[in-house]
């Protein structure tokens, strides 16, 4: 064995940290792609198969056409890293994080790249006279300021303003509840655990049996209260392994053999949603598999955190560092730049709705360049402004610590 590879080879199979899982930047920028590639098949409908002759190689297409559950994905990796500091502090028996340094870490991380895609869209709005009165616009300004776009139905179903957005109001609701629910989960952990998960089970039931069309509930903070539960849980359990268990070539194994079956179930979940008919009917289908998703989900995470080197590798890797790095500006930009690039006609096509004809030389050419735009996007608001605000925070906050 090479110094070269050795060096890989210990770095890859080290025992796993409790401050950086590298694996998780591989997780969330998988989950960001996905549900990126299934707004962008809304406007392609390009089935993502691979075929050789008349033989199917390769199908994604349930994947991508319920790639809408990886937003829970992503909700259930936000509650663990956001809980990650209070279950060290529990393992250890220290001090929970300081509140003020987490509000103005949450603050800069999230606000800087929200301000801005509400500025440009709200000029776009303005410009094209979309409001249909200053009401309207008053409400719909109003409830993304406020992170409560998710309340109402204009500003949710019908904004101007960029509708991917809701995630990052949801997000932040959490983030301002968060230091109460992680304090009672250090005083009583199951007790506030069963009580998040039974609160999003009966929020969850009494949508789906009393409620005829349930399209401004499915998505609200209460519905997701059972992922961050487990998102939370999952960070316990995970800072206690890392103190527990060596991570040696059995465990490695054993790992590798877990990640592979959560990822079958996670697949199989998700291949049965995709099989739902109807709007209302995947909404329902969404409330009912959401806690299951999060199980397997978080399994998968934690498992791979403990799995073989090479994938370990393949979750943390330069690359997926990157493509984690600039995931949150991706996400926000990807569904906008779609929508214009079909409407703007830049790439040509013989019919005047080259989706439904099903035109590759329209479909896959789209497909792409939707892409390289996120990502051009992201990389651009990513370095140009999300990093530069959280250094300039991150130097104050150390510079507070010596005053």
């Amino acid at each position: 064995m090479t110094d070269k590879l050795r060096v890989w080879y210990a770095r890859y199979t080290a025992q796993p940290s409790d401050k950086h899982i590298g694996v998780l930047d591989g997780v969330r920028a998988l989950a960001v792609f996905i549900v990126a590639w299934y707004h962008i098949w809304q406007q392609s409908w390009l089935r993502p198969s691979l075929f050789i002759g008349d033989t199917l190689i390769i199908n994604l297409d349930g994947i991508i056409r319920a790639g809408y559950y990886f937003v829970d994905v992503m909700i259930l990796l936000s509650g663990f890293l956001l809980f990650l500091p209070y279950a060290r502090s529990i393992i250890s028996e220290g001090r929970n994080p300081k509140l003020s340094t987490y509000y103005i870490k949450r603050a800069a991380r999230i606000l800087p790249s929200y301000w801005l895609s509400i500025v440009v869209f709200l000029i776009i709005a303005l410009a094209q006279g979309l409001y249909s009165s200053p009401s309207s616009l008053a409400l719909d300004l109003g409830a993304h300021l406020t992170f409560t776009q998710t309340l109402f139905r204009q500003s949710y179903v019908y904004t101007n303003l960029n509708g991917v957005l809701w995630t990052v109001g949801v997000e932040a609701q959490m983030y301002l509840l968060f230091p109460l629910f992680a304090a009672a989960f250090r005083k009583k952990p199951l007790v506030t655990y069963f009580s998040m998960v039974g609160v999003a089970f009966l929020f969850r039931y009494l949508v789906g049996a009393y409620v005829a069309d349930t399209t401004t509930y499915i998505n609200q903070l209460p519905a997701f209260l059972d992922v961050y539960a487990n998102g939370m849980a999952l960070a316990l359990i995970y800072a206690s392994m890392c103190r527990r268990i060596k991570a040696d070539k059995p465990v490695r194994i054993f790992f590798t053999v877990v990640a592979a079956m959560a990822m079958l179930l996670l697949v199989g979940l998700i291949n049965y949603q995709a099989r739902m008919g109807s709007m209302e009917a995947i909404r329902l289908g969404m409330m009912r598999g959401r806690f299951t998703l999060s199980v397997y989900a978080g399994a998968l995470m934690v498992s791979l955190a403990f799995s073989a080197g090479f994938i370990r590798f393949l979750f943390s890797n330069k690359l997926m560092v990157f493509f984690s790095a600039v995931s949150y500006n991706v996400y926000i930009w990807h569904q906008s730049l779609s929508v214009w690039l079909k409407k703007s006609g830049l790439i040509p096509s013989a019919f005047a709705e080259p989706n439904v004809e099903g035109d590759l030389a329209w479909q896959v050419p789209f497909t792409w360049l939707s892409f390289a735009l996120a990502l051009l996007a992201g990389i651009i608001v990513t370095y140009a402004l999300e990093k530069p605000v959280c250094r300039a925070v991150s130097r104050r906050l150390e510079r507070m610590k010596t005053e």
